[in-house]
Formats: C-alpha cells, structure tokens, sequence
C-alpha cells in the first residue's frame, strides 16, 4: 500500500462499476475529502439528522476474497492499545467521519451511495478498536452503519441509505398511524395509546446475559403505552438481501420472546443507474405496464410452543411486479397486532396502491436526486418539474401579454366609436 497522500482520502464513489474493489466511473471525475480537510458540514440541512442512515443502497459489490462486515467482531481487537489520534491520520478522518454520519451532522454537496476510505489493516483494526470503546458509537455502527473492508486494496467502502428508503419508511409508517387511529377511533378515544417511534428513541435493548445484550433499531415501529417493546415493526429493504431482512424479521420475534406481535417486513427490488437511465421517471405513463421497481412483503409473527416461542411468516405477496403489473389488494394488520388483548376486533388495511404512492413519490425525488446528480457533473442542475414551472411561467407572461393587447386594441376600438359618435351628433346639429 503506499501511503503518499493521494491514497490518503475519502473519496465519494457513484456505484457505476468495480474496479478493485472501489467504485468508479470511467471518464468521470468525483469530489474527494483529502486527509486533513474539514468534512463539509451545512447548517442549512440539518434536515439529513431526520433520516436513517442505514440498511439501505444501491446495489453494494459482490463480496471477494479479502472483503468482511465492517466491525463483525468487534471483540477481537479488544486487547488492542488505543493510540493518541491526531487530525491527519486516516484513522481519525475515517472515525470523524462515521461519527458525523451517526449524528446526522455530515453534509456533502453530491448525493453519493458509496464512500471509499483508504485505510491499511492494521488502521482498519485500530479503528474498530476505537469505535468498539464508545458505546454509543458502537451501538450505531452495528445496527446502522453498512460497511465493507476490502483487503486487497485497502479500502473501506461505506454505504449511505437512499433517499427511497428513507421516505417509504417514514411514509408508511405515517400511513400505519393514520388508520389505526382512524380505523380504530372509538378504542383511542377512551384514552389507550399507541404512538411511532422513529429514530434512536425506537433502539430497542435485548439483555441475554449480564455481559451480552442485543440492540435492533427497526425502519418503523409502534409502542404501546405501558409495554417495554413495540408490538408491531417494520423493515423496509431496497438493496438489502431478501433474506438478510427475514433474518432481522425473525429476531425481533425471538429476542422479545413474543412480545413483538407483528413485523411488517417490505422488500423493493433495486434499480441500477442504466435501469434508470432507459426508463425515467418522466417517461413513465400511468397505468401503463413499463419496467418499474418490484414489491412485495411478508409478515413475521410469533407461534407459541410448549417450550418456546417460534416465528412464522406469511406468504410473499407480490404488489407490482417489475413489468410494471399492480395485484390489488391490502397490507393486513389487526388492532390485536398493537395491544395486549382484551381489544376490539378491528381491521387495519393499507392498500397495495397506497403503498406504491408512497413508495412512488420517494422514486420521484430519489430520480430528481438523480439528475441533480449528473447536472452537477455535466455542469446542468436542471431537474424534472423546473423546467414545466419554467414553461408555465412564460406561458402566463405570454397570456399576460396577449390579453394586454387584446385590453388595449379594444379600449382602441371603443374611443374610436366614441369619436364617431360625436362627429355624427354635430352633423346633426348642423343639419
């Protein structure tokens, strides 16, 4: 590895191609975060501190030789001396760096899925060891952070959550809220409460023994007023493997023992950059089959035995397919799945076409950030929609003026009837 200071970076990847392990685009030149330099920081967007950064990206690498979960066994380097840090070394460039995407301080100019850290081994573990002694900090990195180390170039390869991920979580677990209680106004009414939890207030703790203890953060969850965990989660996937959302799924059930009733667990296909480059959003025509991003979801729930409690799931259920085909239907939960019994036997529904609204409009934004994103590189900032308030502003100034002219020809019209009128009344006098 050489340590010239050109290797010594944070570099903002696009997730076009890989190339050792890093990636990058050919031709394309990327903002880079050189060792030393301040990591940009907006106060005008601390709106990034509402989001998650977590499960979801696009489509990470295929693991190689050489390549493991960042932080997978963090007891490892428990024996390690932790060694002073100074401002220049990779090492606290890359822990500055997790740190201010933990505290949704961190800010950058370009909307990137990937951030590449150069960091040799031994760093790589020293930095483990570091994050590993601040609990909170651990806390997060485990259950949010997704990293990759790759050995066979050094690299550390940091995944950010996409705007799509963000917005279908928090915008169904608004709708999830809406119809409970609307669904199920009388029983609110008389005073139970059931209330999202989003954010870091929703980390849930598992104690197994007086040393271990698991921590889970889920992309939605609601609480029942009195219960220690929520009863009903919620795990949203866009790049996440199918199987890796089942498994958080099923730990929820098992390390509540139960007591969560319901995990709502949404997968949405990824859709790489050439996928978007052929059909844009504004290309799309309602109701017209095209190729879209397929969706489908499952149910865990617990099962109990006479020795324990065992997870079970519904059947996939498929809501559009990637040809753009939408199965109607409803997402089915039961007020029973929110409180302890006894309650009132109410159904609650979200719809398929709902969902697809929700999950629609995050693809909208996502696809502006999109263009923004190659407006930046190309030096166009153009993004869907200026350009029709563009057209329809100078619609309105065109219409302005010709009913200026038509006002005015008018108004012309009518003096010279007015001056006609009283050329006739003196003939007439005259006469």
């Amino acid at each position: 590895m050489q340590d010239s200071d050109d290797k010594r970076r944070i570099s903002t990847q696009s997730p076009d191609k890989v190339v050792g392990g890093t990636m990058v685009k050919a031709g394309e030149n990327y903002p880079e975060i050189h060792q030393g330099d301040p990591i940009p920081i907006s106060d005008a967007d601390q709106h990034v501190q509402s989001l998650h950064h977590g499960d979801h990206f696009t489509q990470p690498p295929e693991p190689k030789h050489g390549m493991h979960t960042f932080l997978a066994s963090p007891s490892a380097h428990g024996q390690i001396q932790l060694p002073s840090l100074d401002s220049s070394s990779p090492i606290d460039e890359a822990l500055r760096f997790i740190y201010q995407l933990s505290t949704g301080t961190f800010h950058c100019s370009h909307s990137c899925e990937y951030f590449s850290i150069t960091l040799s081994p031994s760093e790589f573990a020293t930095l483990e060891a570091h994050i590993a002694a601040d609990p909170e900090l651990h806390r997060w990195t485990q259950d949010k952070l997704r990293a990759n180390y790759t050995e066979d170039d050094n690299s550390l390869l940091i995944m950010m959550e996409t705007r799509l991920h963000a917005m279908s979580s928090r915008g169904l677990e608004r709708e999830i809220e809406q119809t409970l209680h609307s669904e199920a106004k009388p029983f609110f009414d008389s005073g139970n409460i059931v209330k999202p939890c989003a954010g870091s207030k929703s980390t849930v703790t598992f104690p197994h023994t007086s040393k271990r203890k698991s921590l889970l953060t889920p992309d939605g969850s609601f609480l029942c007023l009195g219960r220690k965990f929520p009863t009903v989660t919620m795990e949203v996937g866009v790049s996440q493997m199918e199987s890796d959302l089942c498994e958080k799924g099923t730990k929820w059930i098992k390390l509540s023992k139960g007591q969560v009733q319901a995990v709502l667990c949404i997968k949405i296909e990824s859709w790489d950059d050439q996928m978007c480059a052929d059909f844009p959003a504004s290309s799309r025509v309602p109701n017209e089959p095209t190729c879209r991003r397929k969706v489908y979801y499952w149910i865990h729930r617990p099962r109990q035995t006479d020795t324990a409690v065992d997870p079970t799931e519904t059947p996939i259920t498929v809501v559009r397919q990637c040809n753009g085909t939408v199965h109607e239907g409803f997402i089915c939960l039961k007020l029973a799945d929110f409180v302890p019994p006894p309650c009132p036997d109410f159904d609650i529904k979200i719809s398929h076409r709902r969902l697809l609204g929700i999950i629609d409009e995050a693809e909208r934004y996502e696809e502006d950030d999109r263009r923004l994103r190659v407006g930046d590189r190309t030096g166009n900032e153009t993004v869907e929609g200026l350009d029709d308030e563009t057209d329809e502003e100078t619609d309105k100034d065109t219409d302005e003026d010709t009913d200026k002219e038509v006002h005015d020809a008018d108004e012309a019209d009518d003096a010279d009837e007015v001056d006609k009128g009283r050329r006739g009344r003196r003939g007439s006098g005259g006469r």
